[in-house]
């Protein structure tokens, strides 16, 4: 029995590292940024167009315009989500830092959120 004590304390023993980089966390906030970053820039072009419904009436007459509007959202929606899938995981991979994984779920979270709620609330505004 002293024997098998012997062997088990000759074994070197599991060093776990808590501050790891998470590289999916890192991942997922560059991505998320990245996102946030094509929301400012879509509302501040949303900001630069027209105020009068006349006038955005004849903006549906550009196809352009809109195709950009719309594709800029798109992207930032598509980067936001990936952002928040990969930093939700960076919080299950054990053995790692889950500090950027944590601030990147909460800040995403929130920035999806919003924009799901700006769709939401521009599809229920009367008159479009």
């Amino acid at each position: 029995m002293s024997e098998r004590n012997t062997e088990t304390a000759s074994q070197p023993p599991i060093v776990v590292d808590q501050g790891s980089t998470n590289t999916v966390a890192i991942a997922g906030f560059a991505f998320g940024l990245l996102s946030i970053g094509l929301y400012a820039l879509l509302f501040y072009w949303a900001s630069r167009l027209p105020g009068s419904p006349a006038e955005l009436h004849q903006l549906q007459n550009d196809p352009s315009t809109l195709v950009q509007l719309v594709a800029l959202g798109g992207s930032g929606a598509l980067l936001n989500v990936v952002a928040l899938i990969l930093c939700v995981y960076g919080l299950l991979i054990p053995h790692r830092s889950r500090i950027l994984a944590l601030v990147g779920t909460v800040l995403f979270g929130v920035a999806f959120l919003g924009s799901a709620s700006v769709v939401i609330l521009g599809m229920l505004a009367p008159g479009t």
